[in-house]
């Protein structure tokens, strides 16, 4: 019963793979009428925030409608194949299996109907998909996109919907093969992943870091694509719904864990044997290679340090050469 958002360019919502996961809001049945009185009218299937034109975007009149569907392919089959390697039916002899085995989907649309398949923008602010998959009954959000520009009013977001309505937002750590913080995976209160090849290795192109959390598989991944098609491709995009599939999983064996709980169970589970073959990225790859069926068996504390500060005796800031107090709050999730 639980709900993936996948925050991304829309998808194909009548792919054979995909179709019997699709959540339908029940609250707002189509009729023209906005029957639950949030703003939307028939969004039971979710939204498209940037509409049939990327050029109204940001004009006084521009609505967006109550469509996420994908019209053409390339760059507007991300969102699809991000839901496939969440949660694609299982056991019908179609296709792929999706790693959240029943678990719904929501889309939510930010590329225009008009915008030209090779754009490298999404058109509209993805913070209020983000924001409206919270308020719409997802429990996982899943954002495979980012920039390396941290916002403290995406990070409020964030946390609101973390702390405040209960969501687990799993991110992509990026493919620039680099160690700069992408966001909103290195925001607090997301889980970042990063990918792993064929062989457990760092893919070539996966980011790493200290932001990172967990690292699980993302190159040559066989995934549902536009137009009832599958195609194989690449990228931490697709390693992030794979952990979200699995912590729709952690979260249905364990129904009263907090989105926290939820997160820590899918690190604190992860594999750390990963690092025998990738010990230059030691602590730059979380705790290790996803691994869900420790993930839904191991029992652990996970202790956190966070709210770090660094004082005189004094109380400030300290001078060169002070001596120093350094202050934690240490948090056992589990």
């Amino acid at each position: 019963s639980l709900v993936i958002a996948i925050v991304d360019t829309g998808g194909d919502l009548n792919h054979s793979d995909l179709q019997s996961n699709i959540f339908v809001d029940p609250a707002d049945p189509t009729d023209g009428i906005d029957n639950d009185d949030d703003g939307y009218i028939d969004n039971n299937r979710g939204w498209d925030f940037s509409g049939n034109s990327a050029s109204l975007i940001g004009t006084p009149g521009f609505i967006g409608d109550n469509n996420p569907t994908v019209y053409s392919g390339n760059r507007f089959a991300h969102g699809t194949m991000v839901a496939g390697c969440a949660s694609a039916s299982t056991n019908d002899g179609i296709g792929i299996s999706g790693v959240g085995f029943k678990t719904k989907l929501m889309f939510t649309k930010h590329y225009a109907d008009d915008q030209p398949d090779n754009s490298n923008s999404y058109s509209s602010n993805l913070y209020e998909g983000v924001y409206y998959a919270a308020t719409h009954g997802a429990k996982i959000i899943n954002c495979s996109w980012g920039n390396p520009h941290p916002s403290g009013i995406a990070q409020d977001i964030i946390t609101h919907v973390t702390m405040d309505l209960g969501c687990v937002v799993v991110a992509a750590a990026g493919n620039s093969n680099s160690e700069t913080p992408l966001y909103p995976a290195a925001y607090d209160h997301v889980l970042s992943v990063a990918s792993s090849d064929e062989n457990d290795l760092r893919a070539w192109f996966s980011n790493y870091g200290k932001t990172v959390d967990i690292i699980a598989p993302g190159s040559n991944i066989y995934t549902t694509n536009y137009d009832d098609s599958y195609r194989t491709d690449s990228g931490t995009s697709l390693s992030a719904p794979i952990v979200s599939g699995a912590a729709a999983l952690v979260w249905a064996h364990n129904p009263t864990f907090t989105p926290l709980q939820v997160a820590e169970q899918l690190r604190i589970s992860a594999d750390e044997t990963f690092y025998i073959n990738n010990s230059a990225y030691v602590n730059k790859l979380g705790n290790g290679r996803l691994d869900i069926a420790r993930a839904l068996t191991f029992q652990s504390p996970s202790i956190r340090a966070s709210n770090q500060i660094l004082v005189n005796s004094s109380g400030n800031a300290p001078w060169p050469g002070e001596n120093v107090e350094l202050y934690f709050d240490f948090t056992n999730y589990l």
